[in-house]
């Protein structure tokens, strides 16, 4: 790609800036995009935006079906299991071709507050019920302190510091105890 700059201009916030219109829209249409298991959010800047103060209710995450029998490995039958958590976005290329059978892999929509259960059951065609278990490349964390995504209150930036007034302690050598006169009201004489 031909990129011209690259810059940080926040907390998680970088932009870049191609050589051409084309090479940016190539980059926002080649679909979503992932780094360290977490979704990146791209979006064409605008001097009207500030993106500081983006909200997101809904992100993407890659799910893995493990316990799953093949014959339920098919687009609509992986796509009506995993609803249950989440909207289908789409199926991993190697799980499309049935080429790994440890897990068939998802993309899916989640809400970025919602619960995140690790069996998922269905009831198959001659109505006997199925699990799955569930395993959630990344999950998203939302701040109760700032409602930023990515991190919990714990490591919040914007929790109020506590500071509380501690007295210090002075460790007393034992042998000058002995040499040193204190008077009635416990101050030390010289």
């Amino acid at each position: 790609m031909g990129i011209d700059k690259v810059a940080i201009i926040g907390h998680g916030i970088i932009i870049v800036r191609f050589v051409t219109v084309e090479q940016r829209n190539q980059v926002l249409n080649n679909g979503i995009l992932f780094f360290d298991k977490k979704p990146l959010v791209m979006k064409s800047w605008s001097a009207l935006e500030d993106f500081r103060k983006e909200t997101f209710q809904k992100v993407p995450i890659w799910i893995q079906l493990s316990n799953l029998d093949l014959k339920y490995w098919g687009e609509k039958s992986l796509y009506k299991i995993v609803s249950q958590i989440g909207t289908p976005l789409q199926i991993d290329p190697i799980t499309k071709a049935k080429e790994k059978f440890n897990f068939a892999r998802i993309m899916i929509e989640v809400s970025i507050d919602q619960d995140f259960p690790q069996l998922i059951s269905f009831l198959n065609e001659q109505d006997k019920h199925m699990d799955v278990i569930v395993q959630y490349e990344w999950k998203p964390s939302l701040c109760s302190v700032c409602k930023g995504l990515g991190h919990e209150a714990t490591q919040c930036r914007k929790q109020p510091s506590k500071q509380a007034w501690v007295p210090k302690t002075v460790a007393v050598d034992p042998t000058m105890k002995a040499k040193t006169k204190i008077d009635k009201d416990g101050f030390q004489l010289w």
